[in-house]
């Protein structure tokens, strides 16, 4: 949700609290003057899913908002692979994080490579998917360190297949329309051929 502030609003600190039900979540924000970065931080994976033991490739490039590239800076790089609780009080669990440092290059560059973990089913939610995220701090000559970050994902399968029920529950002793949906990790969809057996278990 986007929640705009007017342009004249005052500084200081915000409440924002969302409602559920009977829970209640808050989080106080503050409203002030923050100066503007001095450089922009890119992190890109090649590819926008990964399955378990996959090797994950990609870049970090770093550059000043006038093009020249953020050489020979040192990065830190982060691998974190999190996993929605079944239970939402439990929030995220952290189920593996990797670690890399290395310095950009002329181009203001840095080339990653991570190995993924062959993970256990139940590290994965109910469709087979796990949240990837990784985040780069990139620190230039001047001092100055910045963020930069992109979230990825694995799954158990190169195809994930969901079935819904009509009116979502299958009723007996009438006709059931069933759709099928497949789709690949990143949420395109699949365009697949099915084999669909129908039975009790």
């Amino acid at each position: 949700a986007d929640l705009p502030l007017a342009g004249d609003a005052p500084f200081g600190p915000y409440q924002v609290r969302t409602t559920l039900d009977d829970t209640v979540s808050e989080l106080t924000v503050t409203l002030g003057e923050a100066p503007l970065p001095s450089y922009r931080v890119d992190v890109t994976a090649d590819a926008p899913y990964y399955l378990p033991g996959d090797l994950v490739t990609g870049r970090v490039g770093a550059s000043y908002f006038f093009g020249k590239p953020v050489a020979g800076a040192p990065v830190q790089l982060r691998l974190l692979g999190n996993r929605l609780g079944v239970d939402p009080s439990a929030g995220e669990q952290r189920l593996f994080v990797r670690d890399l440092n290395g310095v950009t290059d002329q181009d203001g560059n840095f080339a990653f490579q991570f190995e993924l973990p062959a993970l256990e089913a139940e590290a994965f939610d109910e469709m087979g998917v796990l949240q990837l995220a990784l985040e780069a701090t990139v620190t230039d000559n001047a001092g100055d360190t910045q963020f930069g970050w992109q979230t990825l994902t694995m799954a158990m399968q190169p195809i994930l297949v969901d079935v819904a029920p009509e009116g979502g529950t299958l009723r007996a002793g009438v006709e059931n329309i069933l759709y099928v949906l497949t789709s690949y990790p990143d949420g395109t969809p699949a365009p697949t051929s099915l084999q669909v057996q129908i039975g009790s278990g």
